[in-house]
């Protein structure tokens, strides 16, 4: 049985989005990597400061150890074309195994498609395309006192015309519902290629570097039925 979820009506009061990051080297693949842009509309509306909030299946992308605050079966996913025929996608699902774990499974897609191909004389010959894979393995477990970590292993391959590259990497985090003593307050924070991603087109490989994002986020119930909720979230 999946979850649907009830409507809510959220106000983001603050939200501060400053993820902590190690400066690129010339090889690197960029800050973030391509998968930034994040994933599930609520999330990126808020400014994509999620990393301490754990209510949908979305949740083994922004901190896999908020997954074992699921409890029940649930799927999430997305679709937006991002610009001039670029396609950008997330499918993700969550099983709880036991009351205190959760394996979760993550597939996400960016594509450019129809980038033109031309020879050493400039004219046109063709076309290819661009293709950037990620697939998240996901489990999490409540170790003590509300308190869950968690870790993704996760594969990246990228196509770009005829190269294609793989590279293996790992995410790791730790969540925290402060419940027992304030209802409403989570936190989280996680680790984005602690252990990171190396893929080589051609020669150099590219890599992808640590991402440090530290969150919390309170909820306060407007209504006695929790149907609708004012959100504060907190994220640098």
């Amino acid at each position: 049985m999946f979850v649907h979820k009830k409507t809510f009506f959220y106000m983001a009061l603050f939200i501060l989005s400053t993820p902590v990051l190690l400066s690129a080297s010339p090889g690197d693949a960029g800050s973030e990597g391509p998968f930034a842009f994040g994933v599930e509309a609520r999330a990126v509306s808020l400014g994509r400061a999620y990393t301490g909030i754990a209510e949908d299946a979305s949740v083994v992308y922004w901190n896999p150890a908020g997954l074992a605050y699921l409890e029940q079966k649930e799927i999430a996913s997305l679709y937006t074309p991002l610009y001039d025929r670029t396609d950008y996608g997330f499918l993700s699902f969550v099983y709880p195994v036991s009351k205190f774990e959760t394996i979760g499974i993550g597939l996400m897609g960016i594509t450019v498609r129809d980038i033109p191909k031309t020879d050493e004389y400039d004219n046109r010959i063709g076309e290819f395309y661009d293709l950037q894979l990620q697939l998240l393995l996901g489990y999490s477990r409540v170790w003590w006192n509300n308190l869950a970590a968690g870790i993704n292993l996760k594969l990246y391959h990228h196509m770009l015309d005829t190269y294609n590259g793989t590279g293996f990497g790992l995410d790791a985090g730790v969540y925290y519902d402060a419940g027992d003593f304030l209802p409403g307050l989570t936190a989280g924070l996680k680790f984005t290629n602690a252990l990171p991603p190396r893929v080589t087109l051609i020669s150099e490989p590219d890599v992808y570097p640590l991402n440090v994002r530290l969150g919390a986020a309170y909820q306060y119930t407007l209504d006695r039925a929790g149907d609708h909720k004012l959100m504060l979230t907190l994220e640098g």
